[in-house]
């Protein structure tokens, strides 16, 4: 399966979120696991199939819900 997520981007966007983060004790994480960009990259997957399931068939254009 091809990447479905930017790595570098996730990462950073992970970092920030967790030094903006209310909870002091997430200020000290700097680093993300690839198992953790695998488990987010898995429920991307997911959520995709999700909504094209959810289509109704009609037209040709993928539409959110």
């Amino acid at each position: 399966m091809a990447k479905l997520l930017n790595y570098a981007e996730t990462k950073r966007i992970m970092i920030q979120y967790a030094h903006e983060h209310t909870n002091p004790y997430y200020f000290k994480y700097e680093r993300v696991s690839k198992d953790a960009i695998e488990f987010l990259e898995r429920k991307h997957y997911e959520a995709i199939k999700e909504l094209v399931d959810s289509q109704r068939g009609k037209g040709i254009t993928i539409k959110g819900r």
